[in-house]
C-alpha cells in the first residue's frame, strides 16, 4: 500500500508540473482543447482516490479546467468581430470564482493578472466589436492587459499587413473625443436606442447639444430644443436617453459649456397662503354673547364682602376667576344667562 501510494503521488505531481503552461500561467487566448482535456483527465484520476486530500485536488483541478474551457470557447476565434459577449461573460465569472477559492496557488495569481484584460473587453465589447473587428483577438486582449484605453483599440494606424489582410475596412477618423462620447452612449443608453441609430446619428446628436450650448442655451433650453427635435424619436425610456445625450455629449465634446447644464436651485424665498379656518357657529355664537368685563373692573368676593345667595330676589353673575392660560367661561345657569 505505501509503495502504491508513493507511486500514485509521484504519478499527480507529475501530471501536475508538466500541465500545459497555456493553463498555469493564463495565456487566455492559447488554449487549445487539448490543454482542457488534459487538465480534465488529471481532475478525473485525482478523483478516484479516496483520500481527502486527493479530493480537494480533483476539484481544483475540475475548476481550473472550466476556467480553462471558458477561455477556449472565448478566444477560440480569429477576429474581434467573432467574440460573443455571453461567452465573455462566462469566462470572466469563472476566473472571479477561481481567484477567490485558490487566491493562494500560482495559476490563480497569474488569472489574477489577466482578469482586467477580460473585464476590459466586456465593457467595451459594443464599441469594439463594431469598430476593431477584424483585429486579432491575441492583439486585442494583449492591448487591454497593458491597461490601454478604448482609444488604443479603436484609433490606431493600420499596419500594412492589416490594410492587405482587409483592404476594404475603412479607416477610422473620430477624434478622441468622439471616441470617448461613443464609448459613454454604448455604455449608458438603453438597448432599444443602441439598436436603433449608429456611431455617426449618436454623434450628431452630440453635435447639436454642443451647437444649442453654444447659442446660449441653459439647463431648460438644452431639453426643450431636445423635446422639441427628438421627441418620439428615441427609443426606451425617453428621459434617461435624452439625459445620457445631453451630459455625456457636452462632457465630451464641449466641455466647457458645462457649467451651463447645472440645474438652477430651487426658489426658497416663496410663501404659501394659508386659507383662513372657517369658525363654528356655535363659537360665533359665544363670542357674541359674550362680554366679558375689564379684569381691573371684575368684582371679588371678599370675607368683609359675602357673595349674594341664591334665592336672595335678585338675579346676579357670578364671575369666575381667570385661569392663569387665560379666560374661562363660567358655567350656564337657569334662564339662559351666562
Amino acid at each position: 500500500m505505501a509503495t502504491g501510494y508513493g507511486a500514485f503521488e509521484y504519478w499527480v505531481n507529475l501530471k501536475t508540473n508538466t500541465l500545459p503552461k497555456t493553463v498555469t500561467q493564463g495565456k487566455l487566448a492559447e488554449i487549445a482543447a487539448a490543454d482542457v482535456e488534459q487538465v480534465v483527465d488529471l481532475a478525473s484520476w485525482l478523483n478516484q482516490s479516496p483520500l481527502p486530500w486527493h479530493q480537494q485536488q480533483a476539484d481544483r483541478f475540475q475548476d481550473l479546467a472550466e476556467v480553462a474551457e471558458a477561455a477556449q470557447e472565448s478566444f477560440g476565434r480569429a477576429r474581434v468581430s467573432q467574440l460573443q459577449v455571453g461567452q465573455l461573460l462566462t469566462l470572466q465569472q469563472e476566473m472571479e470564482d477561481y481567484i477567490q477559492r485558490y487566491s493562494d496557488y500560482a495559476d490563480a495569481v497569474e488569472l489574477q493578472e489577466e482578469l482586467p484584460a477580460v473585464r476590459s473587453l466586456v465593457t467595451f465589447y459594443p464599441i469594439i466589436k463594431t469598430s476593431a473587428g477584424e483585429r486579432p483577438v491575441k492583439s486585442a486582449l494583449q492591448t487591454s492587459r497593458r491597461g490601454a484605453t478604448l482609444a488604443a483599440l479603436v484609433i490606431r494606424k493600420p499596419t500594412e499587413a492589416t490594410l492587405a489582410a482587409a483592404p476594404s475596412v475603412p479607416t477610422l477618423s473620430w477624434t478622441k473625443a468622439e471616441n470617448d462620447v461613443l464609448f459613454d452612449y454604448a455604455q449608458a443608453l438603453q438597448v432599444a436606442e443602441r439598436e436603433r441609430i449608429g456611431n455617426d446619428d449618436r454623434l450628431k446628436i452630440g453635435r447639436q447639444v454642443c451647437a444649442w450650448l453654444d447659442s446660449g442655451q441653459g439647463y431648460w433650453g438644452v431639453r426643450s430644443l431636445f423635446d422639441s427635435s427628438y421627441r418620439g424619436m428615441v427609443q426606451g425610456n425617453y428621459y434617461h436617453n435624452r439625459d445620457v445625450y445631453i451630459q455625456f455629449g457636452a462632457e465630451r465634446l464641449c466641455p466647457q459649456h458645462m457649467a451651463s447644464l447645472v440645474r438652477p436651485p430651487e426658489p426658497t424665498d416663496i410663501q404659501i397662503a394659508k386659507v383662513p379656518t372657517p369658525v363654528s357657529t356655535q363659537v360665533t355664537s359665544t363670542a357674541k354673547n359674550w362680554n366679558p368685563t375689564p379684569a381691573r373692573s371684575t368684582p371679588h368676593w371678599t370675607a368683609e364682602v359675602p357673595s349674594p345667595q341664591l334665592g336672595s330676589g335678585a338675579p346676579y353673575i357670578e364671575v369666575l376667576p381667570i385661569a392663569p392660560g387665560g379666560m374661562m367661561p363660567p358655567p350656564g345657569f337657569p334662564g339662559g344667562i351666562r
